[in-house]
């Protein structure tokens, strides 16, 4: 049975949920749920980007499932992992308009895909276009498994990587460029629990 095409107003009509899902030139791809690692990483990464930009004021970090519209027609939205949006850019928005947002329709400054093992690399691929085509500035493409941060920006129509972080790097963004954490710092493996059980 072929699936009907959703458009701008059945998303719209679509009820609030927490369930991960991404509009793929009108089809609902429906998400399992990720693994208990993969939410481990996410926070990991969130709780210090989220502390230092407010701090900093600089403006929003908020995790997934948050949609971001890449077209209307056709209906093509994403869900990044985290998402930084500078104050500069939600004034665009205007702050009383935030919190009832149903989506971002402006791109996010930055954000953070943490990629499962299993995920192609066309579907990686295919999402830095979609970011790219949306005006976002740079993606984090985390792979937890390698111990890496690969840090792609977003120039004109090209993207680029600036480089792939391992181990005690530092990770280096043109975004938040004075926010500088370690990869151990964030890839934190589940085996620091061990050692701190035997020390107790």
């Amino acid at each position: 049975m072929t699936q009907e095409l959703l458009t701008y107003d059945d998303y719209l009509a679509l009820p609030e949920t927490v369930q991960r899902y991404e509009v793929i030139d009108g089809k609902l791809m429906m998400e399992p749920a990720p693994l208990f690692g993969h939410q481990w990483h996410s926070r990991k990464i969130f709780q210090p980007m989220a502390n230092y930009v407010d701090k900093n004021l600089l403006g929003l970090v908020v995790y997934a499932p948050v949609d971001i519209m890449i077209s209307r027609t056709p209906l093509r939205t994403r869900q990044p992992d985290v998402i930084y949006i500078s104050c500069e850019r939600i004034a665009q928005l205007g702050l009383d308009n935030m919190e009832e947002l149903p989506f971002l329709d402006i791109a996010p400054d930055l954000v953070v895909e943490i990629v499962s093992p299993s995920e192609s690399q066309q579907n990686v691929s295919d999402k830095l276009a979609d970011y790219q085509r949306m005006g976002v500035d740079e993606c984090w493409l985390v792979r937890s498994r390698e111990g890496t941060i690969e840090v792609v920006q977003f120039i004109a129509d090209s993207s680029r990587t600036v480089e792939r972080f391992s181990n005690s790097a530092r990770v280096q963004s043109h975004v938040l460029p004075g926010w500088q954490p370690v990869v151990n710092d964030l890839l934190v493996p589940f085996t620091f629990l061990k050692s701190r059980s035997v020390d107790q």
